[in-house]
């Protein structure tokens, strides 16, 4: 069938779980994977995916500030990116979302997204996105579900284009 420019072709189940990755001793600077993941297989070469998610992070430094940072990983047929479409800054994987804290204290905040990624098409081959996380100082960090008190999600929609 053809479709017009803008329809959505498919939408997958919702990756989900109530799990979280630590990340509190990756290093400052440094990004690590979490458990905030799921794929997509493209109909189309040239169509956009639509990226949904949601989930919470979990904080707690005792002596200082700290600061953390999101971005969207995509491994797919021709190798891994930091899509700019989705990071929003640059092909280089910007931070999607960045937390500081000026206070010492334990913290949970629910980050929620939905991005377009212009250029995802890989059609017949999965494309998988995961969340990253980075750190500045922190004592604890914990991405996923809130203390296992609640789940985190990620879906995705193909867009015709």
């Amino acid at each position: 069938a053809t479709f017009p420019a803008g329809h959505i072709i498919q939408t997958t189940t919702d990756f989900n779980n109530n799990d979280m990755t630590a990340l509190g001793d990756i290093g400052n600077g440094n990004w690590a994977d979490t458990v905030v993941t799921g794929n997509i297989t493209c109909a189309g070469a040239t169509n956009a995916v639509i990226v949904h998610c949601d989930f919470a992070v979990y904080t707690n430094n005792t002596t200082s500030n700290l600061g953390a940072g999101f971005r969207m990983k995509k491994v797919h047929s021709g190798g891994t990116s930091y899509p700019s479409t989705i990071s929003q800054f640059d092909g280089d994987g910007w931070a999607l979302c960045t937390i500081f804290y000026s206070d010492v204290e334990d913290m949970v905040n629910r980050v929620s997204w939905s991005y377009i990624d212009e250029s995802a098409g890989v059609a017949g081959s999965a494309i998988t996105y995961t969340v990253q996380g980075g750190e500045y100082g922190c004592e604890t960090l914990s991405v996923g579900s809130a203390n296992f008190d609640g789940r985190w999600h990620i879906w995705f929609q193909e867009v015709q284009r």
